[in-house]
């Protein structure tokens, strides 16, 4: 092993991308955490695209790294880094202007958990529209996902139980789905039945 590890360095030290990550995979492996983040920033010396954000994501194992956590994900937008645009923008989830700037900017990249984010966030900041339109479109990419915040939006606001009902049934993995499911049965008193299937996760419609 030494051996070998003595000539993946060579290669490492030589800018070869192949063998910095075969070290990167090797030290994150056995835990060596000195090792590990000398060759990620290595890596991102290398070829910063390629490794901002496993740089992000080692510094966010320590809460003492958190300055450099922050340095990281601001580089990575300078980069344009889907990963870290979306960091940013649940980071900045308090600021609907901000937050929705780094959204947006990792949406264009390609970063399709951005839409239901984005779709939350209006949800939370009662823009319902909006939120309505970007939880659709998130619904179109992973259909079985991100439907919990639909069937809110169609319960507590439009008063379209059936249409709730429907999207809640997307994902009947999610348990906030299922108690949703649940809360609407046992409001109707022909559906106790299907209300205790929901509430013991049977799920037998």
């Amino acid at each position: 092993i030494d051996k070998f590890l003595y000539w993946i360095e060579i290669g490492s030290k030589n800018t070869d991308i192949s063998c910095t990550e075969i070290l990167i995979n090797y030290y994150a492996n056995i835990k060596d955490y000195e090792n590990l983040e000398k060759y990620l920033l290595h890596g991102y010396q290398i070829n910063p695209k390629k490794f901002i954000f496993k740089l992000v994501r080692y510094y966010q194992q320590f809460l003492s790294h958190e300055d450099k956590v922050l340095k990281y994900l601001e580089y990575g937008a300078i980069l344009e880094d889907k990963d870290c645009l979306y960091s940013l923008g649940k980071r900045n989830s308090y600021n609907l202007e901000l937050a929705s700037h780094y959204y947006m900017k990792s949406i264009k990249k390609g970063h399709k958990l951005a839409l239901n984010s984005l779709g939350c966030l209006h949800y939370n900041f009662r823009n319902y529209i909006l939120a309505e339109q970007y939880l659709k479109l998130a619904l179109k990419y992973i259909p079985e996902k991100y439907s919990f915040y639909l069937g809110c939006l169609y319960l507590d606001k439009y008063k379209d139980i059936e249409k709730a009902i429907e999207y809640f049934k997307f994902d009947l993995n999610y348990i906030r789905n299922l108690l949703e499911l649940c809360k609407i049965y046992q409001n109707k008193k022909d559906y106790n039945k299907k209300a205790l299937q929901y509430v013991c996760g049977t799920c037998l419609l």
